[in-house]
């Protein structure tokens, strides 16, 4: 069992540092129908880990980075795909309320889906990442202030069964507009891992930890949205 513990800590440990990314980067709002948008985001990533039983601490800060293209279906709803410096993957958002872009409050879901491979010449793995962000922004004359908690499922996969690493936290983001296509987007994200399953059979995970992702996004495109 002690062996057991040890592999599924691990796990989560490098499943933490860099694989998959954190981040929305955008508008609590689907672009407009018909545009596109391309997001350019420097990043870094912070991890810190303490064992509650030694009180030992552990940390890293990585550098990361992504580049997201997204393409308006409806007003309604988008669809994009980015990459970062270890992983890609595919994400929607569902606009739920789309108010006054003056003052006025906009609700979306933002689910996203991402695979990373990894192993060597004889054995191989994989590293599936669902997310599943609920975006709050609060319009300020263009401008937009966006809270968005969230959920997300890491799957390890290349063992005897998969191993599930439940994440929850939060982004925390402010776009600031520059132009009718052009927003400035300083970002920040944490997350906590919550539990592990495997094998059917659910895990409290013995350390504490967080992993923070900061980044600096440009927003370019996407339509106005004051038309």
């Amino acid at each position: 069992m002690r062996v057991r513990w040890l592999a599924l800590c691990g796990v989560a440990v490098v499943g933490l540092t860099g694989c998959p990314s954190f981040s929305t980067m955008g508008l609590a709002r689907p672009i407009r129908k018909g545009t596109t948008q391309i997001v350019v985001a420097p990043e870094a990533l912070a991890l810190a880990v303490v064992n509650p039983t030694t009180g030992v601490a552990t940390g890293a800060v990585l550098p990361q980075a992504e580049i997201a293209v997204r393409y308006g279906i409806t007003d309604s709803f988008e669809l994009g795909a980015k990459a970062w410096l270890l992983g890609a993957g595919l994400e929607g958002k569902i606009g739920i309320i789309q108010s006054n872009p003056g003052f006025g409050l906009d609700i979306a879901i933002n689910p996203g889906f991402a695979y990373l491979g990894y192993g060597s010449t004889t054995s191989s793995s994989g590293l599936l990442s669902l997310s599943l962000p609920v975006m709050f922004g609060l319009n300020l004359g263009g401008h937009q202030l966006i809270v968005a908690p969230k959920v997300m499922d890491l799957v390890f996969l290349g063992g005897t069964s998969p191993v599930h690493v439940v994440l929850t936290g939060a982004s925390v983001g402010f776009a600031l507009k520059l132009g009718d296509e052009l927003r400035i987007m300083p970002e920040i994200s944490a997350v906590y891992p919550a539990s592990v399953n495997s094998g059917g059979t659910t895990f409290t995970l013995p350390f504490q930890g967080a992993a923070v992702q900061a980044g600096l996004g440009l927003l370019i495109g996407g339509g106005r949205f004051d038309q």
